[in-house]
């Protein structure tokens, strides 16, 4: 069952102290960076 939900990620470059487009996720949340998490999004 899909949530309707995405998450848009955005990651800092830290040479540029910009921040440039990451990943999309739905369904299922899950990064490593700064701290490993993982968001079930149908459950939110």
């Amino acid at each position: 069952m899909s949530s309707g939900i995405s998450v848009y990620t955005y990651v800092l470059d830290p040479a540029t102290k910009t921040y440039r487009d990451g990943d999309v996720f739905t369904g299922v949340v899950k990064v490593t960076a700064p701290f490993p998490v993982e968001i079930d999004l149908g459950q939110v």
